[in-house]
């Protein structure tokens, strides 16, 4: 078997377990609800800063088990049928509170950075190698400590506080409050028209832990937790969040923001300003070195002159079916496993590398097959000169050779992009067969997500993209190792499980 070490560094970006059949969505009764859905139109704010209606509700836009009743007790041909519930649940028709929010700032057509119409961001050319899909990302939040509160004390994640923050932050992240719309040839832009994000309330007839205990990212975890509207055809709402109530008094905000506007690393930078100005801080203060916008940082040269093929590396297979499971690494195993390797190996290498190898004897791969390990790198650091930290956009290349992204090979994969174009557009990002692909979040701040009334139990993905791609990430308590979502076919889970616990077989 040859292996093709595709990468081996980390990547700034961006998982069906057994909950109840039912999930039941109604308005709270605290604060006042927002009008019914039917009578909430999308606002679009020009130079004169005023109100068309002639566009369709956000009703219209989502699913009629979103605007109703989102029911979980069919069998999913993913994942097979749904486990019974612990519970009878209860079935309530209510709707779900949802509004068009966009930034503060901008309501009475004030110009700020994005109420000047239409103005268009490019997309970069590492763009065109990226998910056309948003995001779908869980954070839970159990329920608060009963410490006999005041009866003047806000509500535990009172939904007006989270959308008043969400309105500021959208400021300096204006094309979040965008849409997707199409440029020149046909290339998909940022028309960031201040048009809306999505903000969405809903309670749910299920604890915390039916879902969180034993997680599995899922299609039906993404229906029950994260808003949902097409991704492909512009023009599309580019972020998306909503706020589950659920039965123990926990929280579960449901993030979707287009992977074709932003990576892991401005994502979470977006989050982390959201949380910091739920808490009181102004928005320069919560959100730190502001944005950068220019997407010209990463365009083509003039000619371009890519200086190797980079076509294996951007392929595509077919989708299978698979499933998902979380594989804890606790600190004993990830020393035995590091122990395997050369003195001095990260953390995330000697994980990867062992998830690789019981991918490869699971799979059953012959000796003279070729796998190739696909792993995203975050090139903000790695240009000449380096790209701000604060760069809003997808600044991340596929490495094909261990450590060997720097300014030459980012530059070499942006020309490729613009001779080539993406060799996978237009089929689903799915590894070969053969191969792994790796997204680390470790670094990452991603449990820095405090509204005001704590941080997180746990944050991951709501869904995978597909068989064979893999999350490597930090556990809320760093003191319990390393967690990662591992998405593959069914029939080789337990093979799978035996290698990645015992690093002997």
């Amino acid at each position: 078997m040859r292996l093709c070490a595709v990468a081996s560094s980390s990547s700034p970006l961006f998982r069906s377990g057994p909950f109840p059949a039912w999930t039941s969505l109604s308005s709270l009764p605290s604060p006042p609800p927002l009008p019914p859905l039917s009578s909430l139109p999308l606002v679009s704010l020009g130079n004169r800063g005023h109100r068309r209606r002639s566009e369709p509700p956000l009703s219209s836009l989502l699913p009629p088990a979103r605007r109703v009743l989102a029911r979980h007790d069919r069998p999913c041909s993913r994942h097979g049928a749904l486990p019974a519930p612990r519970s009878p649940p209860t079935r309530r028709l209510d709707s779900p509170t949802v509004g068009s929010l966009p930034p503060a700032g901008l309501h009475q057509g004030s110009r700020g950075h994005a109420a000047a119409g239409a103005v268009a961001v490019q997309r970069s050319n590492l763009e065109l190698a990226v998910s056309e899909a948003h995001t779908p990302l869980v954070y839970y939040y159990p329920a608060p400590a009963a410490d006999g509160g005041s009866a003047t004390e806000e509500a535990f994640f009172a939904p007006e506080r989270l959308k008043a923050a969400l309105a500021k932050a959208l400021v300096p992240f204006y094309p979040l409050a965008g849409r997707l719309g199409v440029g020149e040839g046909g290339r998909l832009q940022i028309d960031c028209n201040a048009e809306d994000a999505l903000f969405a309330v809903a309670r749910a007839d299920f604890a915390g832990d039916d879902v969180f205990r034993d997680y599995e990212a899922s299609p039906e975890v993404r229906q029950m937790f994260v808003p949902f509207v097409p991704s492909g055809d512009p023009p599309c709402v580019i972020s998306m969040f909503q706020v589950t109530f659920l039965k123990c008094g926990g929280v579960v905000l449901g993030t979707g923001i287009h992977h074709v506007i932003i990576d892991g690393v401005s994502a979470f930078h977006f989050i982390q300003t959201w949380t910091r100005v739920s808490r009181g801080l102004d928005v320069a203060a919560a959100c730190g070195p502001p944005p950068i916008h220019d997407r010209t940082l990463l365009r083509a040269r003039s000619p371009p002159a890519p200086a190797l093929d980079h076509h294996p590396v951007y392929s595509n297979g077919r989708p299978r079916p698979f499933v998902t499971r979380v594989y804890s690494v606790s600190p004993k195993l990830l020393a035995d496993v590091k122990s395997r390797c050369a003195p001095g190996v990260s953390t995330y290498c000697a994980v990867t590398a062992h998830l690789w190898r019981a991918m490869c004897v699971a799979r059953g791969l012959a000796p003279s097959s070729e796998t190739r390990l696909r792993v995203p790198a975050n090139v903000r650091h790695r240009l000449r000169p380096p790209l701000p930290w604060s760069y809003l956009g997808n600044a991340v290349a596929i490495k094909d050779a261990v450590d060997r992204v720097d300014d030459a090979y980012v530059r070499s994969v942006v020309d490729y992009l613009e001779v080539v174009g993406y060799p996978g557009k237009g089929t689903p990002l799915t590894p070969p067969e053969s191969d792994l692909w790796v997204v680390s979040w470790l670094g990452m701040p991603m449990y820095d997500a405090d509204f005001g009334w704590g941080t997180p139990r746990f944050v991951a993905p709501a869904q995978m993209p597909g068989a064979g791609t893999a999350n490597v990430m930090q556990c809320a308590n760093k003191d319990e190792g390393i967690a990662v979502l591992f998405a593959m076919e069914p029939d080789y889970l337990e093979c799978f499980h035996e290698v990645f616990y015992d690093p002997r077989c």
